[in-house]
């Protein structure tokens, strides 16, 4: 996102200006698949490491040139605060995917109400697909947003339980890669041993 008057209007107009994303975000990765897609090198932009609150602040300071994050940020961004989106994650940037994590030992000890949770969570997220204004408005309440954000919010992020197989997996390999070449992360992952399929049939409710 860049100030409305901003003279960057495209994912290229952002080479050589200064983008704030909160370090390891979902923000962090969309800014290095568009710097992959462009062909830039590190040298080629600068990242601003910063918390949301505090990018918004410096992108409306013109501290730096744009802020790269994700949801209820993005939303509001665009309908409280006026900002222009010059690039999201869609055209194959980025799929947007986003996972229940938990500790093995939870996993081993704790499998029967994790697998309640993924259930119930399932059961929720099927009924927001054809009520999203009364999603909204519950989501608005928890996170003290306004009705418009929050359904802006469920608009772009579409939140559909599906089950982890092959494609989830090779997904999130090209996103730790990005992490790992941009040295975010010391060593290069193995996704697969990451994930554990065995939760997919909760997903049915």
């Amino acid at each position: 996102m860049v100030l409305k008057d901003s003279p960057i209007r495209t994912a290229a107009d952002l080479k050589g200006h200064s983008i704030a994303v909160n370090r390891g975000s979902i923000g962090h990765a969309l800014v290095l698949a568009v710097a992959a897609a462009q062909g830039w090198a590190s040298s080629d932009y600068k990242i601003a490491n910063l918390l949301p609150a505090e990018a918004k602040s410096a992108l409306t300071a013109g501290a730096v040139d744009a802020w790269c994050s994700w949801g209820v940020y993005v939303a509001e961004g665009q309908l409280v605060d006026g900002l222009r989106v010059v690039v999201d994650g869609g055209h194959g940037l980025l799929t947007g995917l986003s996972y229940l994590v938990a500790a093995d030992d939870a996993i081993a000890n704790r499998r029967g109400p994790l697998l309640d949770f993924c259930r119930r969570l399932a059961v929720g997220r099927r009924w927001a697909q054809t009520h999203p204004d009364d999603y909204a408005r519950v989501l608005a309440a928890e996170i003290g947003v306004t009705q418009a954000v929050a359904r802006r919010v469920f608009d772009t992020e579409t939140p559909v339980p599906i089950p982890i197989d092959d494609r989830v997996v090779a997904d999130e390999q090209l996103t730790a890669d990005l992490y790992f070449h941009a040295r975010i992360i010391p060593a290069r992952l193995d996704a697969g041993s990451l994930f554990d399929r065995s939760f997919n049939g909760a997903l049915s409710g």
